[in-house]
């Protein structure tokens, strides 16, 4: 495909964010003019901006012109307002990534630690209603403008329903189906969908799992490898692209095995704490 012009990234602070808006520098010839780039932290993203200058004088393209629009993502209104103030119209490229987990926190009976409802309610708030409530806002101009390609950063934790990952699966599992309920409407509106399925890589978020995840093995997916496969789907408008393979696999396999064997897969696979995230409390939201 042609290279769009312009792009709009959430959640490009840090990980799979700012690792895509460097992979998206490094094949000359498809080099976008123009990103908007938003997060929370206003220091994540002059990060992100000077990983991009370095990106593109290593791969000798034009650098460029790099928007930073610190904000909330679940401030949906004045950033989509914002950023169709600074780009005129629809970006040609608009990637959801933004996204949060929580944590298990014990409890003083010995039970096995549950998710708190407000850590779940909050990860609906970024990960599923924040990326819809902006879009609605930013649709019309999309629409008038035709021929837009939205990404959705997701997570094989849509299709596995990982233990200690609750409330981060079921918010991703309600915009695995939202999207795949709207495709066809969209797409009549001109509007073409890639919904991306990353499992386990090396992120900030991954970091936090304490050791013993069979599958977790972030030695073998550095994040800058995932952000170039994930590009790559990009460029072929890949409809839905999960890997790694064998955690897609797996996935997928999981689903059609007996409740029992299901369970004890779940278990064996995917059994794994993860620590509460320390960057943010009731009123703060990472990248």
């Amino acid at each position: 495909m042609a290279a769009p012009q312009s792009v709009f990234i959430t959640g490009a602070s840090r990980g799979l964010g700012q690792a895509m808006a460097v992979a998206l520098l490094q094949q000359p010839g498809n080099v976008p003019s123009e990103f908007y780039l938003t997060a929370r932290s206003p220091e994540g993203l002059e990060a992100t901006a000077t990983q991009c200058r370095t990106a593109a004088e290593q791969a000798k393209v034009s650098l460029p012109e790099l928007h930073l629009l610190p904000a909330d993502v679940r401030d949906a209104e004045p950033l989509a307002e914002a950023l169709l103030a600074q780009a005129g119209e629809a970006p040609d490229l608009i990637i959801l990534n933004a996204g949060i987990s929580a944590g298990l926190t014990p409890d003083d009976t010995g039970a096995p630690p549950v998710e708190p409802l407000e850590a779940t309610r909050r990860q609906f708030q970024v990960n599923t209603l924040a990326p819809l409530a902006l879009l609605e806002h930013l649709l019309p101009a999309m629409t008038v403008k035709g021929g837009a390609h939205v990404v959705v950063v997701l997570s094989l934790a849509a299709r596995l329903s990982i233990p200690s990952y609750a409330g981060y699966s079921a918010s991703k599992a309600a915009l695995l189906n939202y999207f795949r309920a709207v495709r066809a409407d969209w797409l009549a509106r001109g509007i073409r969908l890639t919904l991306l399925l990353p499992g386990f890589i090396d992120t900030d978020m991954n970091r936090r799992l304490k050791p013993g995840t069979p599958l977790f093995s972030p030695q073998s997916w550095p994040v800058e490898r995932a952000a170039r496969v994930m590009v790559q789907a990009i460029r072929e408008q890949r409809a839905e692209y999960a890997f790694p393979f064998a955690q897609d696999v797996l996935s997928r396999g999981l689903a059609w095995l007996p409740t029992p064997l299901q369970v004890a897969a779940t278990r064996y696979f995917l059994k794994a704490d993860i620590l509460p995230d320390p960057s943010y409390d009731p009123g703060s939201i990472s990248s």
